[in-house]
């Protein structure tokens, strides 16, 4: 199964190091192996293919089958089967078959914010986050703010729906037609939910409130001292 884990955890490269043996933690010295011999063993692995990037020494290997740091399945997400959308169900499209092809879109905003979309959704799905399980990693359908993570009560989806997949990664279970009950979403012309959401690491939230009370206490005092050293000043020139 560790082409699947690969795959999961979104690993498209695999590099063999240079030996640098004035290094005291040099891998290959430590494992007792010689650099040649993991060269050999990844030249066997079937999914992982060398490729030249222009550097003559460093070795590296391209993993075709990663997948995106967001991506959706109908089941939740293992590393014992690929739950992608194999080619013959593509063309076997009254086949029974639990994927789907669901189309995730994402956005980048910060390390502890994401924006995504998710087009045409209408079966239940797991939504795959492929960094390590932490609870506090929540999901906010429709528009987003982070002062309302302080104030409302049932702001994300529940934590009942977050669970962590048997590679340590976060997988949230959403249906979507009980979702948009609750949260804003848009039914597009064939009956489906376009959704869109936002994937957050809540404890932000409170940092950005530290740093707006510690400014406002910094712009405070620094007004005090300005206004105390004006007063001063001025009472000083006035006594002359």
């Amino acid at each position: 199964y560790t082409n699947y884990l690969l795959d999961i955890l979104s690993v498209r490269y695999v590099f063999i190091p240079l030996r640098e043996k004035v290094n005291d933690d040099d891998l290959f010295f430590f494992q007792n192996k010689e650099r040649v011999y993991y060269v050999n063993q990844l030249n066997k692995i079937s999914y992982l293919h060398k490729i030249d990037i222009g550097t003559k020494d460093l070795v590296v290997y391209e993993n075709y089958g990663y997948r995106p740091h967001m991506y959706a399945t109908a089941e939740k997400e293992t590393i014992y089967k690929d739950l992608r959308r194999s080619q013959q169900d593509k063309i076997c499209d009254h086949c029974e078959s639990k994927v789907l092809d669901y189309d995730v879109r994402y956005e980048f905003v910060s390390p502890t914010q994401y924006k995504f979309t998710i087009k045409d959704a209408k079966e239940p799905f797991y939504f795959n986050f492929s960094e390590s399980f932490h609870s506090d990693w929540k999901i906010r359908i429709g528009s987003f703010n982070w002062w309302d993570v302080l104030l409302s009560k049932n702001y994300f989806l529940s934590d009942e729906n977050h669970l962590r997949n048997d590679a340590g990664l976060s997988s949230f279970y959403i249906e979507p037609e009980q979702v948009c009950k609750v949260y804003s979403c848009k039914i597009n012309k064939v009956g489906g939910y376009d959704i869109e959401g936002t994937l957050y690491f809540a404890p932000q939230s409170y940092m950005y409130l530290g740093l707006i009370v510690s400014g406002s206490t910094l712009v405070l005092v620094i007004g005090y001292l300005v206004f105390v050293l004006g007063d001063s000043i001025y009472g000083k020139r006035k006594n002359k």
